[in-house]
């Protein structure tokens, strides 16, 4: 094809060079390798070489390129030899920088080839996760390693004695056995550290705040003149502790005791998460009896940057919160010579008769050993947190203020319902719940409900939270049934929370507003209420028989609840079935009531809301309430659909809804069943006078006639006419002309 060349043309370079990388003061462990963020080894290596394999880490050739080549990992002991690479690079003499981590980054081979650095001008960043976990107190590793992280104790003990670095202190001016009691103790919390330390900052201060994480101290004792180590934990009997009373103590100083108000009762804790590659992320916690008695969040902010796993950040949190979230007394005590062994962190008894402190547990935060001239001992001093709710004080001097503010207690009275379809457009069967308040420093309460069977008392689980106590009354009179809206009404007397009802609308009575619930079953609605003066309410306005209920007679006394100002429903669908026990669990200022101390309620769930609702507008021969039928009584009723009406319908609306299925009519006669008519499609049906007279010949005998919606296997609540008498030739004519009636 003829004569011809081929042109080379430079796209990019790769680039290749050695590197000696100095990493910090050793020995320490390696645990990852990133260049510009990116991750390029991961393990543990106490030491040798390393293959390097990512020549794609930053992209590939066209974005980058990436690593290859080998890294022999000097981990700083005090032994190790120089390394051939750099020898056959900067020749001899060289040194080993024994005691120093460091990287030294080449080719595969030790004879002077370079290692691959990608096909960027710019050397990427490198950076190292290392790990120094001391171990010099003769400890197992599972003392010394706890997750990853180094134990305190040993830390500071390294930070005591290391010549490098630390204070110098000789081996024989360590109380030995104080830090390995601390460090096993530690090892059982799962307590360890992870921080970098530079030398810019003093020991004394790196060593303050390992002492802050971990809640300890670490002094001189005067006595033995020994380094010791101190854990502020619990666990100590107060019957052993010594006492410091008024035959010891001469002056009590500045002493005081922080009110609830003056508290914090959250903490947000911020820590060092190693899991996520060392960011910064936070931990809360809260106290919610202390956020409920001061009615506002007090947030402290904390920083842990030490702590590096979350869970044992949220036990920092939770520590740290019982401490600051208590009213905690300190103050400063002058002693004789009685107290002088007593030393930081220790624990004793502080008994003052002047301020009815009898037997409350402090700790020792400082001590002042005195001088010849003055051998007092001064003392300061915090009332220790292990001891919360040990403390015994003296009988203050009597006061007659009343704290107006009670503890939580059990409702008087609750109410366990099925919901009615209306109010959950849904057929499972779920909760519908109401308490009564109390006392008046009960806000909320909490719901915990179980099946009762087959399961056991401990299964009661939380399901949510009441916002509100429902207002209840009771009947001060008896009240009848009746179709038409009710504008007399009726008059209740009981709770206070009665004084939160309020008037509305009839457009808003057909939304469920004002809804109430007679316990012996009826729903009702009311207009109107009015305040009486005299601790009563009449209400006035009145809906019967709303939902899926019927217009019932009720007795004086009976409770109604007010469901509209204070019911709550769980979120959980159940079954029809279903035996639901559930507890109420009032909360106010003072915290909730324990589960124990809730009053039990029992519910046997029925599958109401899945049901069909009876009919409304119950007559016999055109009358809600006719007490005598001369001649045929003739039922007649209006349909009602729980599925087309949304709405809430009155017993005397006319008939607007298709039947969810037909009926069954029943006639009693002196309350025995004697007539059954079932599949009834129309609105009416005729209990006749012949009927009657063969179903029993005692004409005196009262008549009842039931209405109840049948869909399927699923039936309403039986609807019943007021009881009335049949009359008629034949029947009761002799009685009548005798004079039974005039």
């Amino acid at each position: 094809m003829g004569t011809g060349r081929t042109i080379w043309q430079d796209v990019g370079f790769r680039y290749y060079a050695g590197m000696l990388l100095k990493l910090c003061l050793g020995p320490v462990d390696l645990l990852e390798l990133k260049a510009d963020g990116k991750s390029f080894w991961t393990g543990v290596s106490t030491g040798g070489v390393l293959n390097i394999d990512a020549p794609g880490l930053f992209g590939g050739e066209d974005s980058g390129g990436g690593l290859s080549g080998t890294i022999n990992f000097l981990p700083g002991s005090l032994t190790h030899a120089v390394d051939p690479y750099l020898q056959s690079q900067l020749g001899s003499p060289l040194p080993a920088w024994r005691g120093v981590a460091t990287l030294v980054w080449r080719g595969p081979s030790a004879g002077g080839e370079n290692g691959y650095l990608g096909t960027s001008k710019r050397i990427a960043p490198i950076s190292a996760v290392v790990r120094r976990l001391p171990s010099n107190l003769g400890l197992p590793n599972a003392v010394t390693n706890l997750n990853g992280d180094a134990n305190a104790a040993e830390v500071i003990y390294e930070l005591l004695t290391n010549p490098d670095c630390g204070m110098t202190q000789p081996a024989s001016m360590i109380d030995l056995a104080s830090f390995q009691a601390a460090a096993n103790q530690l090892a059982s919390e799962g307590l360890g550290i992870s921080a970098t330390w530079d030398n810019d900052r003093p020991v004394r201060d790196f060593m303050d705040d390992i002492l802050r994480t971990i809640d300890g101290a670490c002094f001189v004792d005067f006595k033995t003149g020994q380094w010791t180590f101190k854990l502020a934990r619990g666990g100590y009997n107060i019957a052993t502790l010594p006492v410091l009373d008024e035959s010891i103590i001469t002056i009590l100083e500045g002493y005081s005791e922080s009110a609830i108000d003056e508290s914090t009762n959250q903490v947000q804790l911020t820590y060092t998460d190693r899991a996520s590659g060392f960011v910064e992320r936070q931990v809360q916690a809260a106290s919610f009896s202390n956020i409920r008695q001061q009615d506002a969040v007090v947030n402290q902010a904390l920083s842990y940057p030490m702590i590096s796993r979350s869970d044992m950040a949220a036990k920092l949190a939770d520590r740290d919160l019982r401490a600051i979230c208590t009213s905690l007394a300190k103050g400063d005590l002058i002693c004789n010579r009685v107290a002088r062994n007593l030393l930081p962190g220790d624990v004793f008894v502080l008994r003052w008769g002047p301020l009815g402190l009898d037997q409350v547990v402090c700790r020792v935060l400082r001590t002042s050993r005195g001088t010849l001239k003055n051998r007092a001992i001064r003392i300061s001093f915090l009332k220790d947190v292990f001891s919360l709710g040990q403390a015994l004080y003296g009988a203050p001097a009597v006061s007659g203020w009343t704290n107006p503010i009670q503890d939580p207690a059990a409702c008087p009275a609750q109410q366990l319902l099925e919901a009615p379809y209306h109010l959950t457009r849904q057929d499972a069967p779920k909760l519908l719940i109401m308490g009564q308040r109390p006392n008046g420093s009960c806000q909320t309460y909490d719901i915990w409900v179980k099946k009762t069977f087959p399961s056991a008392d401990a299964d009661f689980t939380y399901r949510g939270t009441g916002l509100a106590f429902a207002p209840v009354g009771t009947l001060t009179s008896a009240y009848g049934m009746t179709n038409a809206v009710d504008e007399v009404g009726f008059t209740v007397s009981g709770s206070s929370d009665l004084a939160a009802l309020a008037p509305v609308l009839d457009s808003e009575l057909r939304l469920g507003a004002n809804v109430a619930y007679f316990e012996s079953g009826e729903a009702i609605v009311f207009r109107q209420p009015v305040a009486n003066g005299d601790g009563t309410w009449t209400l006035t306005g009145i809906w019967r028989g709303v939902f899926d209920t019927v217009p019932q007679a009720h007795a004086a006394g009976e409770r109604i609840w007010f469901g509209a100002y204070g019911q709550a429903s769980t979120d959980e669908s159940f079954a029809a079935g279903d035996t639901l026990a559930a507890r109420l669990l009032p909360s106010g200022f003072r915290g909730t009531l324990a589960l124990a101390s809730g009053l039990l309620s029992n519910l046997n769930l029925v599958g109401r809301a899945a049901k069909p609702y009876p009919p409304a507008g119950l007559t016999v021969n055109g009358l809600a309430t006719l007490t005598t039928s001369v001649g045929d009584a003739a039922a007649a009723w209006v349909h009602r659909n729980r599925l087309t009406q949304a709405l809430v319908v009155r017993q005397d609306d006319p008939g607007q809804a298709a039947p969810e299925g037909t009926y069954t009519v029943r006639a009693y006669v002196g309350g025995t069943l004697k007539r059954t008519f079932p599949g009834v499609v129309a609105t009416s049906q005729v209990y006749t006078a012949a009927q009657r007279a063969a179903d029993d010949v005692d004409g005196t005998k009262t008549v009842e006639i039931s209405i109840q919606s049948v869909n399927g296997a699923l039936t309403s609540v039986e609807r019943k006419s007021p009881a009335f008498v049949m009359t008629g030739a034949g029947m009761t004519c002799g009685l009548y002309c005798g004079g039974i009636q005039g």
